[in-house]
């Protein structure tokens, strides 16, 4: 269960694009959602997930989420928080790095491959000093990915090179 359409990141000025779930017949759920079509400027500034949830023959729901991110600039949103709270490390890499944070609380974490395509997605509750979380992009391709650190209401966007 998955959906496509969804981007990384929309400046307020964007069109709407068209989701499409798989399997078809679910529901997309989020700011700036209207049926199966996602509108940035309806959606309106910051960080936004938007869920795919389908009732399947079990009659158990299944949902598929993803986090885009609205800005007021033109062209690729950046990062908009200072990186002291998140490293990335060994950068370049052979495809297993670790993310360490020095945050707290509820964070997002996901990772891209060069053409937008959401390689790694999770969750997770940072402790404050030197959370970290350990990644394996070795079954994926080599070049650059952009990690995307989500924490309260600010993103971090860094290059990952992995060789």
């Amino acid at each position: 269960m998955s959906f496509t359409g969804l981007g990384s990141s929309y400046t307020l000025a964007d069109a709407p694009v068209t989701l499409v779930g798989n399997p078809a017949g679910g529901v997309f759920i989020g700011p700036g959602v209207t049926g199966s079509t996602f509108d940035p400027a309806g959606a309106g500034l910051g960080a936004h997930s938007i869920t795919y949830s389908y009732l399947d023959g079990n009659n158990c729901i299944n949902t598929a989420g993803l986090c885009t991110e609205v800005t007021a600039n033109v062209g690729v949103g950046g990062s908009h928080m200072a990186t002291g709270g998140v490293r990335v490390f060994p950068n370049p890499n052979r495809g297993q790095f670790t993310v360490e944070l020095e945050l707290t609380g509820l964070v997002g974490m996901q990772v891209f491959d060069a053409r937008g395509a959401l390689v790694h997605n999770e969750v997770f509750t940072a402790s404050g000093s030197r959370t970290q979380r350990t990644l394996d992009l070795s079954a994926f391709a080599k070049g650059s990915y952009t990690l995307q650190v989500d924490h309260d209401g600010q993103r971090v966007s860094q290059t990952v090179v992995v060789e």
